[in-house]
């Protein structure tokens, strides 16, 4: 990995900030495509001198979030502001997920939402498009009830389903530290789920998907805070991580029913820094 130096914010502190070196990943600047991959990040040498901004919410990480895909550090996010209802940022109504301006088809697609009223932290995911769905497939394909996922959450701390998108679907583990959930829906039809509060204490959130079927992989949201919309940081494709892609998946690179994948959040006071501190 190339090195970059300059930076002097390290955290935690006393108040969520200190100066302090060490290392950090960050993605690189310079990567044209908006795919995620190990090898782009960068490794910085954080150098001790400078000043750090103190976070919003003295006792909570609660606008960056860096996120973990099958253990390894692929990118950090920004939480999307709402006032306190979390559904601001899902949009469920007649069974589905209308806040999908920038939710790719055919991926599990994740996003943290903050409500500012009491600064908590909620975890969302959605799993395809059904605009899209509706508008490329036809007649024969939509009716093939086969996007199918599993999930199971864990936590250090009780999480409740606040978002069953559609209640039909299975879940369990409402108030506690595993929740398991269950998917199946048409390609125009979208399916998810959203929990929380999640502890913004930097011990984050995991989920493993599995028995996965006609998904490409996982599309990671963040927010642009220039004007608070929900946009991509970026894809992670089963076809270029599974050992045989044309054994493992379909021929259109889609997982075949057995894919899994497992992605943990965990906050932190800054996008950029490393969490050697805090793991």
């Amino acid at each position: 990995m190339p090195k970059k130096t300059g930076y002097a914010c390290a955290c935690p502190g006393t108040d969520f900030c200190e100066v302090a070196p060490f290392e950090c990943e960050k993605v690189s600047s310079s990567i044209s495509s908006q795919d995620l991959v190990a090898s782009e990040l960068v490794s910085c040498t954080i150098e001790p001198g400078g000043a750090c901004s103190k976070v919003d919410f003295l006792n909570v990480y609660n606008k960056c979030v860096n996120v973990y895909i099958d253990g390894i550090k692929q990118g950090c996010i920004e939480t999307v502001p709402v006032e306190s209802d979390v559904n601001d940022a899902y949009g469920y109504a007649d069974a589905k997920a209308t806040s999908i301006d920038t939710v790719e088809m055919d991926f599990i697609n994740m996003r943290f939402i903050c409500t500012m009223a009491d600064g908590e932290l909620h975890f969302c995911v959605i799993y395809g498009n059904w605009q899209l769905g509706e508008d490329v497939y036809n007649e024969p394909d939509k009716k093939q009830f086969n996007r199918k996922i599993k999930s199971h959450v864990t936590a250090s701390f009780p999480l409740n389903l606040e978002i069953l998108d559609d209640p039909s679907g299975f879940y369990s583990g409402d108030g506690t530290t595993d929740i398991y959930t269950s998917h199946v829906h048409y390609v125009y039809k979208s399916d998810g789920f959203c929990v929380g509060p999640v502890l913004g204490d930097g011990s984050g959130i995991r989920t493993h998907f599995y028995d996965v079927n006609k998904m490409f992989g996982v599309n990671v949201q963040t927010c642009d805070e220039s004007n608070d919309l929900i946009i991509n940081l970026g894809k992670w494709y089963w076809q270029d991580h599974v050992a045989n892609p044309s054994a493992d998946l379909d021929s259109t690179g889609r997982a075949n029913g057995d894919e899994q994948v497992t992605v943990e959040m965990r906050p932190t006071c800054s996008c950029g820094l490393n969490q050697a501190l805090l793991l």
